[in-house]
């Protein structure tokens, strides 16, 4: 007995969840063509994550988090990345995160957890996936096109999935 109260199915909930997050996704895009681009860059980055989250030898555990050398990307690919910042699409990370070997300064930039559902991610941070130029301008600049995409999300995935390829000019070790 539930007390008169009906339980809420597991598939409701799931379904609950899902649009909820492509009405948070709509309600908050910006007006204009900028909202469009962001909202667009969103569900790049949103597919490139999923792809890396569910790929054969995922990077990191929870793939939510980005970083970037903004100092590297182009004036448009940047501006939607602020866009998307400022209307609670993407969480920035204020801290930042250095590189290994260098003293560069990363930028780190969180998908919102109210859109990680709609992309199958985790809403929990552990872990940041680098985000070489080439990548990062493909998913916020709005003038990069589908192909340019596809590319940059081929180039990453043959290196975690099988089978791995190996970096032109390395020599196996067996």
């Amino acid at each position: 007995d539930y007390g008169g109260t009906v339980p809420i199915s597991h598939r409701a909930q799931t379904q609950g969840v899902l649009e909820a997050s492509e009405w948070y996704l709509s309600d908050s895009k910006a007006l204009g063509e900028i909202g469009e681009s962001s909202q667009s860059a969103v569900r790049r980055l949103g597919s490139f994550l999923r792809a890396i989250h569910l790929s054969d030898k995922p990077v990191e555990v929870s793939p939510v988090t980005v970083a970037l050398r903004r100092d590297e990307m182009t004036s448009e690919a940047l501006s939607v990345v602020d866009a998307c910042v400022s209307h609670g699409q993407l969480i920035e990370i204020k801290t930042g995160h250095h590189t290994k070997n260098q003293e560069n300064l990363l930028f780190k930039y969180q998908l919102n957890p109210m859109l990680s559902p709609m992309f199958s991610l985790p809403t929990a941070r552990r872990g940041v996936i680098s985000l070489s130029t080439a990548e990062a301008d493909s998913l916020f600049d709005p003038g990069a096109g589908d192909d340019d995409v596809r590319a940059a999300m081929r180039k990453r995935l043959d290196e975690l999935n099988a089978p791995f390829l190996r970096p032109p000019g390395t020599v196996p070790l067996w």
